[in-house]
C-alpha cells in the first residue's frame, strides 16, 4: 500500500507543481497547439458531420494504400 501512496503524491506534486508554474508564467501549463496531422483530425471533427471522423481521415489519408477502397 505505501509504494502506491508515494507513486500517487509524487502525481499530486507533479500536477501542482505544472499548476503554479501555469499560473506563474502564461506559455506554461497543458495547452497543447495543434502541428502537421492535428488540424486534419480538428477539420474532421468540425465539419464531416455524415462519417466517423476515422473513417474521414482513413479515406483522406494520401499515404494509405488502401484509401481508394473504402
Amino acid at each position: 500500500m505505501r509504494p502506491v501512496a508515494i507513486v500517487f503524491g509524487l502525481w499530486a506534486i507533479s500536477l501542482g507543481m505544472v499548476a503554479v508554474l501555469a499560473a506563474a508564467s502564461g506559455t506554461f501549463g497543458l495547452a497543447i497547439v495543434p502541428l502537421g496531422e492535428d488540424f486534419n483530425w480538428i477539420y474532421f471533427l468540425r465539419h464531416d458531420a455524415e462519417f466517423p471522423a476515422p473513417r474521414a481521415f482513413w479515406e483522406y489519408d494520401a499515404r494509405n494504400p488502401l484509401a481508394p477502397w473504402w
